[in-house]
Order: structure tokens, then sequence, then C-alpha cells
């Protein structure tokens, strides 16, 4: 009875070590997010507004900028100034001079939206912000339950850095992170689990606390001054106990 009583003791205090570690990676994570943000855009020299992206930047050549109105424009390279600043009388293009009325828009760094299966195993809502100009940060949440399958309660937060690999709006996205995993279950979906990273951490307490590593190898839609974000890709799960995967589908807004 004592040593029964000393192994569940245990095992509530790791569970809220894991937990406590979980909710002091997500401060930090959002803290690093909320951090200013240099992308590669080039500035009117007079108001400093961002005017467009440098698309093609071959030192000697001219210079290529896709403007937030998907036109592109050329510009002479000695142009370009320390901090990306131009000034309107060097644009070798014939595109009319930018009013200083006219609206400009500023590159993205913010990313909510919805994912289907997933990191989230059947959905997950998420956050994601660039911490450099290729790398991104997310955060995520999503709760659910199976009742049928045993499955009382299902709570998932994962956090995870992104690596975005390509130039444009179309890009490779390879990420990696921890999700903070929840799991209360009855007796069928103790006799019938048969996702490896669980499957041997089950027992007969009816409740499951822990930390499983998650990755990304996926295809991003995400356009750079902001609009409709999509991601498609597979999501590996991997612990000491085993390794599964699962699809995902995302789609929100970046802004």
């Amino acid at each position: 009875m004592l040593g029964n009583n000393y192994e569940r003791g245990t095992t509530k205090m790791k569970n809220r070590i894991r937990l406590i570690t979980i909710i002091i990676l997500s401060v930090i994570s959002l803290a690093v997010c909320f951090t200013q943000v240099k992308r590669d855009v080039v500035y009117l020299k007079t108001g400093g507004k961002a005017i467009g992206e440098i698309i093609k930047k071959v030192e000697g050549e001219p210079v290529i900028l896709k403007l937030q109105s998907d036109e592109t424009m050329t510009i002479e390279w000695g142009s370009i100034k320390e901090f990306g600043e131009i000034t309107i009388d060097t644009i070798a293009h014939p595109l009319k001079p930018f009013p200083e009325t006219e609206k400009i828009l500023e590159p993205a760094h913010n990313a909510i939206y919805f994912e289907a299966f997933g990191a989230g195993i059947l959905y997950s809502i998420n956050y994601e912000r660039f911490i450099t100009k290729d790398v991104t940060l997310r955060i995520g949440y999503s709760s659910w339950s199976v009742p049928f399958f045993g499955l009382e309660s299902f709570i998932g937060v994962p956090v995870m850095v992104h690596d975005l690999i390509g130039s444009g709006n179309s890009k490779l996205d390879i990420g990696l992170g921890l999700e903070y995993v929840k799991i209360e279950y009855g007796n069928s979906f103790l006799e019938n689990a048969a996702n490896a990273i669980f499957q041997s951490s089950l027992n007969n307490s009816g409740e499951l606390s822990t930390a499983v590593g998650i990755g990304a190898i996926a295809y991003r839609y995400q356009p750079y001054f902001g609009g409709l974000y999509f991601q498609i890709g597979y999501y590996p799960f991997f612990s000491t106990n085993g390794f599964a995967g699962r699809i995902g589908m995302s789609g929100g807004l970046c802004f």
C-alpha cells in the first residue's frame, strides 16, 4: 500500500514538473515572438515606409524589387543605402512615383490559423510569428475527446520552430519542437491504443501527462505582405516509446 502511494505521488510530481517546464517554454516563446523582426525590405528614404521586397540583388547588377501591388521595378545597385533606403529619383524602371498619401503595406510578421489533424492529432488553433527573416515560432492549443473509443479527454500544446526555405510566397517548411500532451482515458482506449508514442506509457491510472517531440515537413503558401495562409504537410511524433506520424492541413490569415 505504501509502495503504491509512493509511486502515485512520484508520478504526480513528474507530471507537475513536465507541466511547469511546458509553461516556462511557452512564456519564453511568447516573449521572443514580440521582439522586433528585420526583413529584407526596401524603404523610401523620405518617410521610412516599406515599398517592396528585394527578390534579386547581385552586386554590379540592377536590383529587382517586388512591390505590394505585385509589380516589379528595377533600381541601380548603388541606389540602395545602408539601411535599405532608396530615393524616387534613382528609379530606372518607368513606373509612377509613390505619392506620400498612398498606403504602403508592411511585411506580415504574424499568422493565426486552424489546423486539421497535424500537431493536434484531431485539430489545433495556432499563432505563429517571424523571429528572423526565414524562421518562425509557433504555439498552438488543442482540446477534444472521443468517448466512444474510451478517450475521455485530450489536451495538446505544441511549441515549434519552423525554418522556411525558398523565395516568393511558396516555401518548404521544416519544423521541430515539443508538444505537451495530457490524456484521460478508459479501459477500451487502454486495450486498443495503437499510437506507438503513447502505448507503452499507458497504465491503469486512466491519465497520462507527458511531452513528446514533434516535427514538420510541409508546403506553405504565405504572402509576404499578408493575406490568406495555407499549409499541408507531414507531422512526425517521436519519443522514447516509439514513432508515429500524421498528415496535417492548415488555413488562416497572416498579417
